[in-house]
């Protein structure tokens, strides 16, 4: 887990944050996943990172993949049996996770997304902590037909709704799920947690001349190179004037590299180290998130801690809290040049940043989550990638 994107960083911010309050704490991970499978070197860094987590990982095979998906149309039918299904395993299976399980049968899970429910190899419900980091609903709706009431995204509203309510727990991310998952199950134990406090605002640094006017570091989502591709289809000829730096995985996208090479004010720096990220953050003046998903947008609050106001779309805003708006502005090209060339605004709506950043951290239910958490031991984070 290299930290390429925000559900990562999340993720690593959140077993710092477990490990402050557990002695015993295991990571579980399919060491196969499609799309970002762990390697060795990641696997040395993370002991490096975490020597007193236990790395334990299995092969997501053919059968685990087949009963997840039974599973999931088992709790659409029937949601009332919920933690009876979760409870199904392949036999002979994941015989990591099996030996686990015999080791430890009261053990605390604390997963990623409601996916992962079925997806893991026999779970008990009842004692897993599920952290959403999204809608499942909004975002599956959006992918897809965009309507919100076609039967697609019923059924996935029904399944979500269905899934959450046989866990222990939920932690939600941003005001608008947590609202939502409260009104929707009512007598759930929901935990907002909008930031794990593991970092800190960053100081604001006093330049007096910086290499990029804005500043984008993004993973190789499709929401995040489709954002930005559409913010230049849209305003292309007047961000000319603009020195652009991109930053993370989106660089090797083959549509950003051909944008690049249409607009030369635009330039790649590929995936950066978190010291060489800092540097690049102070050699900025502002940032830009065009992106359309849903959900917090964890490099936006990310931008926010290193002190950078943000010029973003109205998707990526949705999810803050009230009181961006003297660090948070539309994207709009007239406004963003008036505003980079006033070294005034952009000192006050930087410290403004941090400000923000400050108090949007320290809110939430750490305590609450931090208590049912303590003294439980041993237990077992379960990551999709």
């Amino acid at each position: 887990m290299s930290g390429a994107n925000g559900s990562q960083q999340r993720t690593l911010s959140q077993l710092s944050f477990i490990c402050q309050q557990c002695d015993n704490v295991v990571l579980y991970h399919f060491a196969n996943h499609p799309s970002d499978p762990w390697t060795k070197q990641q696997e040395a860094d993370f002991a490096a990172r975490f020597p007193g987590i236990r790395l334990v990982s299995d092969i997501e095979t053919l059968p685990i993949k087949i009963l997840n998906k039974l599973k999931k149309l088992l709790v659409l039918c029937f949601p009332s049996l919920a933690r009876q299904v979760y409870r199904l395993g392949a036999p002979s299976q994941a015989p990591n996770y099996r030996r686990l399980r015999a080791e430890h049968p009261e053990i605390l899970y604390v997963v990623n997304y409601v996916d992962s429910l079925a997806q893991i190899n026999g779970i008990a419900a009842e004692r897993t902590i599920v952290e959403t980091h999204d809608l499942r609903y909004f975002r599956r709706a959006k992918s897809s037909d965009g309507s919100l009431v076609s039967m697609k995204s019923l059924f996935a509203l029904r399944y979500e709704i269905s899934a959450l309510s046989a866990a222990k727990s939920v932690i939600t991310i941003s005001p608008n799920e947590t609202y939502f998952y409260r009104n929707m199950m009512p007598n759930a134990e929901i935990h907002y947690i909008p930031e794990y406090p593991t970092a800190d605002a960053i100081e604001l640094q006093n330049m007096e001349s910086f290499d990029f006017d804005l500043l984008f570091a993004a993973s190789g989502n499709a929401i995040n190179v489709e954002g930005f591709c559409g913010l230049f289809a849209d305003m292309g000829e007047k961000l000319r004037g603009f020195r652009i730096a991109l930053c993370g995985l989106i660089c090797g996208r083959p549509e950003i590299r051909t944008l690049a090479e249409q607009y030369p004010n635009i330039t790649l720096l590929h995936f950066l180290s978190a010291e060489e990220l800092q540097r690049t953050y102070a050699r900025s003046k502002a940032c830009l998130s065009p992106t359309h998903g849903t959900g917090l947008n964890i490099k936006l609050v990310e931008a926010l801690r290193h002190g950078k106001p943000v010029f973003g779309s109205e998707a990526s805003t949705g999810a803050l809290t009230p009181g961006f708006q003297s660090c948070v502005f539309p994207l709009d090209a007239e406004a963003m040049t008036e505003f980079l060339s006033d070294a005034v605004r952009l000192r006050e709506a930087s410290s403004a940043a941090v400000d923000y950043y400050t108090r949007f951290s320290q809110r939430g239910d750490l305590e609450e989550l931090a208590a049912s958490l303590r003294g439980r031991s041993p237990v077992l984070k379960a990551v999709r990638s």
